[in-house]
């Protein structure tokens, strides 16, 4: 029998094995899935953490460049002119233009931005956290919405986000900050840039990382420009459309000057005195540090002849009231219609070059026209024959003698230039009834004759007919000069006497650096001293040393002069003469003077170079009578144009027919509205923390405002004042700093000190919604008229007595260097020195929350 045995002992383990790897498996296969759940769930927390903190990034920049183009919408003008690399710059004319700009822009904003950022992603978990970059807090985040994780998920973890880089088209590294798109507002002068940026986000928790999460965004920026080089800036101490009128008072201003000044409404007369402009009157002493603009005249004194004023008794020079005594003193160049003396015992000293669009006059006896530099007169008038206004000649007119009765007093009346003597036009017989030109006489007046005939001006003693030829009157001027037919000449005129001027070429560091601090007055005491050589100068010694011929003890020869003329010079006790047909008699020179470095003409810009520097009047020629041509030819190159426009900011007029034609004045006028719109615009918006630095006197009850009395004024404090009503009057007694722009008027009492700028109108009327100042239209000549003139009543800024002298600077107390330093210019940099001296005051108003940058 066969036997099978099965023994079963030990099955169960098997089973057990078996049964437990099947689990095990299983189990791996859930714990894998467990894991890589929770990894993904990580990850993709980790993802929208990245996110976040990319798009918090994002903002965060977007913030920095708002601020960079101001948060209300204004471009900081520090930045922006880092940006153009200039202070003058063109209006944005085409899509290039436009392109560029925006790109400019954005290269600039990629130096001022850090390059990455970290962002506390917990702030997601918190209603309070804040974010912090550069260990500034910036923003408080908040909740955000759509997260779901619970507050036992805490995250303490820092995401880091980076601005993305990509690569040039010349291979170098660059962040990925872009122009999308760019459109520019020439109305508004608003330029809208659209800006994009990719950044790349990384977070990691532990293993859990997210790496180069990518995110971009776009935003829009409305940037508003600076006005343009041909729009308007405040670069003045002061700037008035009425007269700047200075009574009895010494006033110091440290700084340009720009005033647009009174005028007769009328051509063809005769009577200049019914011209204001910068107006000294009655012992007045107005130091002007700096140049002087004006459309008007620059003048001294009421006008009292005295061909009119000759008492019965004879007693006219003893009457104290006819002594005006008062005098200007101009420290850089003087811009004037014309350049006039009408009181008596007066003087005007410009240190630099006057230019003028009619004459250099005096009416006045003792008086003394000063010009320490050259003279160039703008306008040549006459043209084939035609007969044009008094008003539209520049000549040198020494005509006291003919307003003085040919007096003794009169004929110490002297003109004195040290430069070049330019000379377009001439002195011209006028006919008193219609104010015409019949006749020109001497380019440089007056030719005085001792003869048997008669002693007096040649051109009176000389019978032509009223059409004469100057042709025919010169010819027998000269000849009689040649065949010495007594004495004959020009004692009253006293042109380029080296022992008389000063010399600016060993002082040029003072027309830089020196021309308004305290030690200025060593070359100021060397004018006041050349000037009282000229009063002391006894009228036979001024007849009888004739430097034209031979140099005295006293002064030096003086055988020709530089300049430009056409017929002839009344000067130096002689008389000097153009003549291109005859050299021997030819007594012109070429320019030596006006094309030297230290006589460049300041503020018209070319970009950031000067237009008129010493290149602009150098020239070669080989014949000195051919200088003529070529200083013509210059003075037709837009440098009568540009001084045009720079006496005329706000109202214009030219040479109508009768009348003077103002139509261009609506056109100009338009800036000075604008002015007001953009300040009415912006000032709901200055931000002054509670301190009242914007004063408005526009609605108070009073039409005389005094500044001492206003609330909460701090004499160290800067201030903006403002007032749109044309018929109030703001006196300043005492310290204050800032900008007054009123379009009515200033007064300055003595003992007044401003730092800063005055803008005032002058008075007008608002018609229309529409400012139209006073001085537009001009006045009547009549007796009522020319007394309001005399009293200052047209004037927009007056100084008047009280109880010291009246200070206003510009230059807000610095020297030039430290005021080019403060702006950020150069130090030596000077032809910049206004421009500088605009941004430091503008930066002390905006200090203050009053952002007016654009405005002015």
């Amino acid at each position: 029998m066969k036997c099978f045995l099965r023994n079963d002992k030990g099955a169960a383990l098997i089973t057990v094995i078996i049964i437990t790897t099947i689990i095990l498996l299983f189990g791996a296969v859930l714990v894998n899935a467990s894991v890589q759940g929770l990894k993904l769930t990580k990850h993709s927390r980790n993802i929208d953490f990245a996110r976040y903190a990319g798009d918090t990034a994002i903002e965060n920049w977007f913030n920095k460049i708002i601020k960079k183009v101001g948060s209300d919408g204004f471009i900081d003008d520090d930045f922006i002119q880092g940006v153009l690399g200039e202070v003058n710059y063109s209006k944005l004319s085409d899509t290039d233009e436009v392109k560029n700009l925006a790109n400019e822009i954005i290269k600039k904003i990629k130096t001022e931005l850090n390059e990455r950022q970290f962002i506390d992603v917990s702030a997601v978990l918190s209603e309070s956290n804040n974010v912090e970059i550069d260990g500034k807090t910036i923003q408080n985040l908040g909740e955000l919405q759509g997260f779901s994780y619970g507050a036992g998920d805490a995250i303490t973890d820092f995401s880091e986000v980076r601005i993305n880089t990509v690569i040039d088209g010349e291979g170098n590294k660059d962040l990925a900050l872009e122009v999308v798109a760019a459109d520019f507002d020439s109305s508004s002068n608003i330029l809208t840039v659209t800006i994009g940026l990719t950044v790349n986000a990384l977070y990691s928790d532990g293993i859990y990382s997210t790496d180069n999460r990518l995110i971009y965004a776009e935003k829009s920026f409305e940037i508003e420009l600076p006005e343009p080089k041909d729009g308007f800036e405040l670069e003045y101490a002061i700037l008035t459309l009425g007269d700047l009128y200075v009574n009895n008072v010494t006033g110091n201003v440290k700084g340009d000057v720009n005033v647009y000044g009174t005028f007769p409404n009328v051509l063809k007369d005769p009577r200049q005195h019914y011209y204001g402009g910068i107006y000294a009157i009655n012992k007045a002493k107005l130091n002007l540090m700096g140049n002087a603009y004006t459309r008007s005249f620059i003048r001294t004194g009421a006008y009292k002849p005295r061909a009119l004023h000759n008492p019965a008794d004879g007693r006219y020079d003893d009457i104290e009231e006819l002594k005006d005594k008062s005098s200007i003193h101009i420290y850089k160049d003087a811009i004037a219609q014309n350049i006039q003396l009408f009181g008596n015992d007066s003087e005007i000293a410009v240190y630099r070059n006057a230019y003028t669009f009619v004459d250099l006059e005096i009416n006045s006896e003792n008086s003394i026209l000063f010009i320490n530099g050259s003279y160039v007169g703008l306008t040549k008038g006459r043209e084939d024959g035609e007969l044009t206004p008094h008003d539209n000649l520049s000549g040198i007119v020494n005509s006291a003698i003919i307003h003085n009765l040919l007096s003794e007093p009169s004929q110490k009346s002297r003109i004195f230039i040290g430069g070049d003597v330019i000379v377009p036009g001439g002195t011209m017989r006028i006919n008193p009834e219609n104010g015409e030109a019949i006749g020109q006489i001497e380019d440089a007046s007056t030719a005085w004759w001792d003869y048997t005939i008669g002693n007096g001006p040649f051109y009176r003693l000389y019978y032509a007919n009223d059409d004469e030829d100057p042709e025919d009157y010169h010819g027998d001027l000269m000849r009689t000069y040649r065949n010495n037919q007594g004495y004959l000449g020009g004692h009253m005129n006293f042109f380029q006497v080296p022992n008389l001027r000063v010399d600016v070429r060993a002082n040029s560091s003072w027309f830089n650096s020196n021309f308004y601090i305290d030690d200025s007055d060593i070359f100021k005491g060397n004018i006041i001293s050349q000037i009282e050589k000229l009063k002391d100068l006894s009228i036979y010694d001024a007849k009888n040393n004739n430097l034209k011929n031979a140099g005295t003890g006293t002064m030096q020869k003086v055988e020709k002069i530089s300049g430009a003329w056409s017929y002839a010079l009344a000067a130096n006790g002689g008389l000097y003469e153009y003549n291109n047909e005859n050299s021997s008699y030819n007594d012109l020179k070429a320019l030596e003077f006006i094309n030297d470095y230290n006589y460049v003409l300041d503020n018209i810009f070319n970009g950031d170079l000067l237009k008129y520097d010493s290149g602009y009047w150098a020239f070669t020629v080989e014949n000195p009578a051919a200088v003529n041509v070529e200083v013509w030819n210059r003075l037709e190159g837009g440098i009568v144009e540009d001084l045009y426009d720079r006496t005329q900011p706000f109202l214009a007029r030219k040479y109508g027919a009768g009348v003077w034609d103002t139509d261009e004045s609506n056109e100009r006028l338009i800036i000075f509205n604008e002015l007001i719109t953009k300040i009415e615009g912006r000032k709901s918006n200055f931000n002054t923390e509670g301190r009242q630095y914007f004063k408005e006197v526009t609605s108070m009850a009073t039409n005389n405002v005094r500044v001492s009395e206003l609330e909460g004024m701090n004499g160290d404090e800067y201030y903006f004042l403002y007032n749109t009503n044309p018929e109030k009057y703001i006196t300043v007694d005492e310290n204050f700093n800032g900008i007054i722009f009123t379009t009515g008027t200033v007064i300055l009492e003595g003992g007044a000190n401003v730092k800063g700028s005055i803008i005032s109108a002058g008075g007008g009327r608002n018609n229309e919604g529409t400012f139209v100042p006073r001085a537009k239209d001009g006045i009547e000549i009549n007796e009522n008229t020319l007394k309001s003139l005399d009293r200052g009543d047209y004037a927009g800024v007056k100084f008047i007595e009280g109880g010291g002298e009246i200070n206003v600077d510009f230059y807000l107390g610095l020297d030039p260097d430290d005021v080019l330093r403060e702006a950020g210019f150069d130090s030596g940099n000077y032809k910049m020195l206004n421009k500088a001296a605009r941004l430091n005051l503008l930066n002390k108003l905006d200090q203050n929350g009053i952002n007016l940058k654009s405005v002015f």
